[in-house]
């Protein structure tokens, strides 16, 4: 991968490139991007346009912009820095006709993409640390959720593998939750680009709305068309198709926008109330057959082509309904690690309505928690969801009186698991 890995303490580095054909795209494409970006910034400077493309100015733009000067395309107007960097571009009446045929073929916005190839390798070389995944790194990730030791030894060895997992049982007993824990064990970050370039054409891959920055000093001479982030969490809910699986078109902008599971890569996908999407549980199934035996899935461009990309991450269901009733008996042995949920003990209950207490700053009263026990909970079974929402159920009453959320006072506590249950007092 040339231009591009460096072996460190802290893994796989995306060195820039000491040139653009280091950066392993080609020339016109690179000098369609940097019109682009000067018809929508007009009079940038060098240095401008280069951390706009990502790329140095000394070995990478500078020599595109002497290129796109010889062709009178660009033209330097006057000056907004030191040196050759800080020479002010604008756009000839030529490189205006250039950059408007250049927006025709994409509107992407963004530093410039990195290879496929480059792509793939960078996973390879960041797949998810097996040292990390101990019974200690476990019990801290997840001991705000009272997790007993026994079921963290059970999902410990399914991240460690890099293998599916099923979680399944009632709801309100923290599927989720156990799922967005995983992704606290998987603490050392990695790098992604910001887009993929593959047969001319770019994938969108960062997603600010999944994808979170490390806020550290950027290492010296690292690549910035990519960008350090924490090991991603994609959850897909019941919103979730076929299609959404695929690379998505956008006709506005003519590029694509990478679909979860490749914005998931290193990280956690989960598949959050599996069974209650809109498209059959076997046709959502068997989409993952291949990824989880291979570990890698296709994705097809509008030309038809078809295109290998690495499948590295872990994957989850969460559902409510029995494995049984979504799967038959060749896919489930497929995933490996299947983990049942259950209600929590009255002294789990207990300790987690405490803890909610202390977290919402309400006082806690031994002797309110048992009349919600005995009054509401006798005939009902528990679940790890029940003591944050009554907690929040009785702030939320209680600021609206303006008065303190007493936990001893029964009406407040009969109003509150009324609402909460529906049920009358």
């Amino acid at each position: 991968m040339t231009g591009h890995t460096s072996a460190s303490t802290s893994g796989f580095l995306p060195r820039a490139p000491e040139s653009v054909a280091a950066a392993g795209l080609a020339p016109a494409f690179v000098e369609d991007h940097v019109l682009r970006c000067l018809y929508s910034r007009p009079q940038s400077s060098g240095a401008q346009l280069a951390a706009a493309c990502g790329l140095p100015f000394q070995s990478g733009i500078g020599t595109v912009l002497d290129g796109l000067r010889q062709d009178h395309l660009v033209e330097i107007r006057g000056q907004r820095g030191i040196g050759d960097a800080g020479y002010a571009y604008v756009l000839t009446s030529k490189g205006t006709t250039r950059a408007t045929e250049a927006l025709e073929r994409t509107q992407y916005q963004g530093p410039l993409p990195v290879s496929l190839d480059n792509y793939v390798a960078s996973i390879e070389a960041q797949r998810i640390n097996r040292g990390l995944v101990t019974p200690e790194r476990m019990r801290e990730a997840f001991a705000d959720l009272l997790a007993p030791d026994w079921l963290t030894d059970k999902i410990g060895p399914s991240i460690n593998s890099g293998s599916a997992l099923f979680l399944f049982g009632s709801a309100g007993n923290g599927k989720t939750a156990m799922a967005e824990r995983i992704s606290r064990v998987l603490s050392d970050p990695i790098y992604i680009p910001h887009a993929l370039e593959v047969d001319g054409y770019i994938v969108k891959l960062f997603d600010p709305l999944v994808h979170r920055p490390v806020q550290c000093n950027s290492t010296p001479g690292i690549d910035q068309r990519w960008v350090q982030i924490e090991r991603p969490l994609v959850v897909a809910g019941g919103e979730l198709t076929l299609a959404g699986l695929d690379l998505l078109w956008s006709d506005a902008g003519r590029f694509y926008e990478a679909p979860l599971q490749l914005k998931a890569n290193g990280g956690v996908l989960l598949l959050d109330d599996f069974g209650r999407q809109q498209v059959r549980p076997a046709d959502l199934l068997n989409r993952w057959i291949v990824p989880l035996e291979k570990h890698i899935d296709y994705l097809t461009l509008l030309t038809g082509k078809r295109l290998q990309v690495p499948f590295q991450q872990m994957l989850v269901f969460a559902t409510n309904l029995e494995p049984a009733d979504l799967a038959d008996d060749a896919f489930l042995r497929r995933i490996r690690f299947k983990l049942r949920l259950g209600d929590p003990t009255p002294a789990q209950f207990s300790e987690i309505f405490q803890r909610e207490c202390h977290a919402r700053g309400v006082q806690y009263a031994s002797d309110g928690l048992q009349y919600i026990m005995d009054r509401w909970l006798a005939d009902r079974p528990l679940r790890m969801c029940q003591p944050r929402d009554l907690v929040e159920q009785i702030v939320a009453i209680a600021d609206y009186r303006s008065a303190a959320p007493d936990i001893t006072s029964r009406a407040l506590l009969d109003e509150a698991c009324e609402s909460y249950f529906a049920a009358a007092a």
